[in-house]
Parts: C-alpha cells; structure tokens; sequence
C-alpha cells in the first residue's frame, strides 16, 4: 500500500490546454512508499512523460528506463532486471452524473473536483510487471550457471528422510481399526 504524495504526484490543475513535460526518478525516495516489498528492489529508473491536456481528457505517454533489483531463484545472489516501458493512458473527467465510469487497463477516469493524480501506484505496478518470471545469474562460457556453489551444493544433497510425527488421536483410531 503506498503513501499518498510524495514527489510521484501529477498535479494537472492549473495547467493549460496543450502538451507538457514532466520527469520522474525513481529510487531510494520512492521505495520508503512500499516498504514491505518484495517484488523488486532498488530501482534506478527514470519516467519520462508526456502530458496532452484537451478540454475534458488528458493523454498521458510514459516512457519507463532504468533497472531495478532482485534476486536470482536459484541461489539468492543479488541480480538486475531492465525495466524498459511506453505505455499510453487516456484520462477523462467525470462529472457527478457518471456513475458508471470505471477505470480500465489504459482508460482512468477523474473527478472534475481532482487536481492531481497519484502515479506512485501505477509506476510501482510497472516496475513489478517488468520483472521477468524467473531470473537466474548469467551462464559462464560453457553454459554453467555462476550461481553460488554453495546454494547449488545444498540442491545437490539428497533431502534427509523425515519421519512425520503423527497426532495421538489418528494412533487411537489406527489402532481401533486395527481391533476390528
């Protein structure tokens, strides 16, 4: 859940029908608004934006590039992932009678009474989706993983054998079945 505010705010009230520019870097700053994330770390991306401001409708034209952290699935060692993005999101204003304007994938919808918008949210969103499904270190020259030997050393030990603990009761009833 991400803190309102902060500096990843679009305040488009006051502003004139037309196109205008805005940057975004995203950071250490940023990352305070999700602490309890695990989904990237890190980031060193920077949003390049393009705002076109029309009488009832904004058109919003991101372009997201950088890197940001994570950890390889095999052994944990610290990784980097590109984050490389454009996306186009049309914004309309809603008056009080639209009741049934809902946001979509690339369609947001505002308030007349809005005078900005909270991006951290969506920009976060981006960042985590940029991630790809599985990250591994880099192969060597032979094609070998260069993971650390240690962790693939653990995938390597056969599991030792548990024994499961059972509970008291099932023993009972074991045993009555077993009378019978």
């Amino acid at each position: 859940m991400s803190k309102p505010g902060g500096g990843f705010r679009l305040e488009f009230a006051g502003l004139k029908e037309g196109k205008h520019t805005f940057a975004y870097v995203l950071g250490a700053e940023f990352m305070e608004l999700f602490p309890e994330t695990e989904a990237f770390c890190e980031p060193e991306v920077r949003v390049g934006l393009e705002l076109e401001k029309q009488e009832r409708m904004m058109l919003l034209s991101f372009r997201f590039d950088g890197t940001a952290g994570t950890y390889c699935d095999r052994c944990l060692n610290p990784l980097r992932f590109k984050v490389e993005q454009e996306e186009t999101i049309i914004v309309k204003t809603a008056s009080a009678s639209d009741t049934d304007a809902q946001d979509e994938e690339n369609l947001w919808w505002v308030s007349e009474k809005d005078t900005f918008i909270d991006l951290a949210s969506y920009f976060y969103e981006t960042i985590a989706l940029s991630r790809p499904l599985q990250v591994f270190c880099p192969e060597d020259e032979n094609g070998k993983p260069t993971c650390d030997p240690a962790m693939l050393d653990l995938y390597e030990q056969p599991a030792a054998p548990q024994e499961a603990e059972t509970d008291p009761r099932w023993d009972a009833l074991k045993s009555l079945k077993n009378r019978i």
